[in-house]
Protein backbone atom coordinates (compact mmCIF):
# COMPACT_ATOMS: atom_id res chain seq x y z
CA UNK A 1 0.00 0.00 0.00
CA UNK A 2 1.34 3.41 -0.97
CA UNK A 3 0.73 6.35 1.31
CA UNK A 4 1.32 10.01 0.55
CA UNK A 5 3.44 12.06 2.90
CA UNK A 6 1.26 14.92 4.15
CA UNK A 7 4.17 16.96 5.46
CA UNK A 8 4.47 20.66 4.68
CA UNK A 9 6.98 19.78 1.92
CA UNK A 10 4.25 17.86 0.07
CA UNK A 11 1.98 20.89 -0.16
CA UNK A 12 3.11 24.00 -2.04
CA UNK A 13 3.89 26.60 0.61
CA UNK A 14 1.38 29.06 -0.84
CA UNK A 15 -1.58 26.80 -0.08
CA UNK A 16 -2.92 25.84 3.31
CA UNK A 17 -2.52 22.15 4.08
CA UNK A 18 -6.31 21.74 3.94
CA UNK A 19 -8.62 23.37 1.40
CA UNK A 20 -12.41 23.56 1.26
CA UNK A 21 -13.65 21.63 -1.74
CA UNK A 22 -16.85 20.36 -3.27
CA UNK A 23 -17.62 16.65 -3.44
CA UNK A 24 -17.34 16.63 -7.25
CA UNK A 25 -13.67 17.60 -7.10
CA UNK A 26 -12.88 15.65 -3.93
CA UNK A 27 -14.31 12.44 -5.37
CA UNK A 28 -12.64 12.95 -8.77
CA UNK A 29 -15.90 13.38 -10.70
CA UNK A 30 -14.86 16.80 -12.05
CA UNK A 31 -11.62 18.77 -12.29
CA UNK A 32 -10.98 21.93 -10.29
CA UNK A 33 -12.58 24.76 -12.25
CA UNK A 34 -12.62 27.57 -9.70
CA UNK A 35 -10.10 28.58 -7.03
CA UNK A 36 -10.52 31.33 -4.47
CA UNK A 37 -8.47 32.60 -1.57
CA UNK A 38 -10.09 34.53 1.24
CA UNK A 39 -9.25 35.35 4.83
CA UNK A 40 -10.50 31.93 5.93
CA UNK A 41 -8.35 29.99 3.46
CA UNK A 42 -8.52 28.35 0.05
CA UNK A 43 -11.45 26.90 -1.90
CA UNK A 44 -11.05 24.45 -4.80
CA UNK A 45 -14.35 23.70 -6.53
CA UNK A 46 -15.63 22.44 -9.86
CA UNK A 47 -17.13 25.87 -10.55
CA UNK A 48 -20.66 24.67 -11.13
CA UNK A 49 -23.68 25.59 -9.04
CA UNK A 50 -25.13 22.15 -8.27
CA UNK A 51 -23.79 21.78 -4.72
CA UNK A 52 -25.84 20.78 -1.73
CA UNK A 53 -24.88 21.37 1.89
CA UNK A 54 -23.42 17.88 2.39
CA UNK A 55 -21.24 18.28 -0.70
CA UNK A 56 -18.65 20.51 1.01
CA UNK A 57 -15.67 19.21 2.94
CA UNK A 58 -11.98 19.61 3.58
CA UNK A 59 -9.18 17.82 1.74
CA UNK A 60 -5.40 18.11 1.55
CA UNK A 61 -4.22 20.53 -1.14
CA UNK A 62 -1.48 18.16 -2.29
CA UNK A 63 -4.06 15.70 -3.68
CA UNK A 64 -5.10 18.33 -6.21
CA UNK A 65 -1.72 19.95 -6.95
CA UNK A 66 -0.09 16.54 -7.48
CA UNK A 67 -2.81 15.58 -9.96
CA UNK A 68 -2.96 18.98 -11.71
CA UNK A 69 0.23 21.04 -11.72
CA UNK A 70 -1.60 24.01 -13.30
CA UNK A 71 -2.96 24.72 -9.80
CA UNK A 72 0.48 25.41 -8.33
CA UNK A 73 0.95 28.93 -9.82
CA UNK A 74 -2.44 29.91 -8.40
CA UNK A 75 -0.79 29.87 -4.99
CA UNK A 76 0.30 33.42 -5.87
CA UNK A 77 -3.30 34.65 -5.56
CA UNK A 78 -3.52 37.06 -2.67
CA UNK A 79 -6.41 37.19 -0.23
CA UNK A 80 -9.48 38.04 -2.30
CA UNK A 81 -8.02 36.44 -5.41
CA UNK A 82 -9.99 34.14 -7.68
CA UNK A 83 -9.28 32.14 -10.82
CA UNK A 84 -11.50 30.13 -13.14
CA UNK A 85 -11.16 28.01 -16.26
CA UNK A 86 -13.63 26.51 -18.71
CA UNK A 87 -12.33 22.95 -18.54
CA UNK A 88 -9.31 20.89 -17.55
CA UNK A 89 -6.37 21.78 -19.77
CA UNK A 90 -7.68 25.29 -20.46
CA UNK A 91 -5.80 28.36 -19.27
CA UNK A 92 -6.73 29.85 -15.90
CA UNK A 93 -8.37 33.27 -15.99
CA UNK A 94 -7.45 35.34 -12.96
CA UNK A 95 -10.40 37.44 -11.86
CA UNK A 96 -9.86 41.01 -10.59
CA UNK A 97 -9.96 41.67 -6.88
CA UNK A 98 -12.41 44.42 -6.11
CA UNK A 99 -11.95 46.23 -2.82
CA UNK A 100 -14.49 48.58 -1.31
CA UNK A 101 -13.38 52.18 -1.74
CA UNK A 102 -14.42 53.95 1.44
CA UNK A 103 -13.61 57.35 -0.06
CA UNK A 104 -16.27 56.96 -2.77
CA UNK A 105 -19.58 58.73 -2.11
CA UNK A 106 -22.48 56.60 -0.94
CA UNK A 107 -24.51 55.79 -4.07
CA UNK A 108 -27.66 55.10 -2.05
CA UNK A 109 -28.20 58.76 -1.08
CA UNK A 110 -30.72 60.68 -3.16
CA UNK A 111 -29.69 63.91 -4.84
Amino acid sequence: MTTYNSSAAATPAAFDDLVLTCCHVREGERPVGFVSHDSLGWVFTCGRDDHWTDCWGMAHAYHFTAADSSLVPLGALGVGGQAARLAAGHAWLTLPVFEADESAPDQSQSR
